[in-house]
């Protein structure tokens, strides 16, 4: 939320809510937190696992990297392998990374 207001915090509320998530939801590659959605809204076993694993869990994390454009999530991961494969190939990877972040903006 930018800006602090009754409309924006209502926005948020909607997002939040049971509605807007089983949307969501409803276009795949998405999990809610929210514990009113029924695990029968998501598509298929996998999706509904993943879903009841966080809305039974009692604390949930996320990292920076959950926040990240789905491009720049892949070099990482890709990038972190190819670390543990050769720490020495360290400036490489994080130049890669670098090409990777410019595109995505």
């Amino acid at each position: 939320m930018v800006s602090d207001t009754p409309a924006a915090r209502s926005f948020m509320t909607y997002l939040a809510g049971a509605q807007a998530q089983e949307a969501w939801i409803e276009l795949g590659g998405f999990t809610s937190v929210n514990r009113s959605v029924p695990p029968d809204a998501y598509p298929d076993p996998v999706a509904r696992a993943v879903a009841e694993q966080l809305t039974g869990a009692e604390v949930v994390r996320f990292s920076a990297g959950d926040m990240l454009p789905a491009s720049m999530q892949r070099a990482w991961w890709k990038g972190m392998l190819a670390l543990v494969e050769d720490p020495s190939k360290v400036q490489s990877i994080l130049e890669s990374l670098d090409d990777v972040a410019k595109s995505a903006r």
